[in-house]
């Protein structure tokens, strides 16, 4: 993995040609993941900080409908949450079973990432397909 981060880096910084229009950046990969949802989910917030400068974009949804923030909560990668919730990430986007950034915050019992999504206006009254509570109640 860490050869992988650092040919990532190598090619973000200087492989690229200086005129390449090809935005591949944003390209889905594996289970139509992004670069953006692999680094999350490993937590190298350095090459997250780089994908973003590199405008990839924060929103976009895998194959299960879910962000590179989702995976960064999942994975409970709170500098990689902040650094997307900072370059505009939205953290009421809703993956397939109707689950926002929060819920899952709340799923991994993380309050310091729930604090902080809600601090980037998360919607506290969400409900996902499961639940007929909503997050205010499951934190109670």
């Amino acid at each position: 993995f860490l050869f992988l981060v650092h040919f990532d880096v190598f090619i973000l910084n200087e492989g690229r040609r200086k005129n390449d229009r090809f935005n591949w950046i944003n390209n889905c990969f594996n289970k139509d993941k992004t670069a953006l949802h692999l680094a999350c989910a490993n937590g190298p917030p350095a090459v997250v900080a780089l994908l973003l400068e590199r405008k990839c974009l924060p929103n976009l949804c895998d194959s299960e409908n879910r962000t590179a923030l989702m995976k960064a909560v999942e994975c409970q990668e709170e500098a990689c949450a902040t650094l997307l919730l900072e370059h505009g990430a939205d953290p009421n986007v809703r993956d397939a079973s109707g689950n926002t950034a929060l819920h899952h915050a709340v799923l991994c019992r993380n309050s310091s990432l729930a604090a902080r999504l809600l601090s980037y206006d998360a919607n506290i009254e969400a409900r996902n397909e499961v639940s007929s509570a909503n997050l205010l109640t499951k934190c109670l």
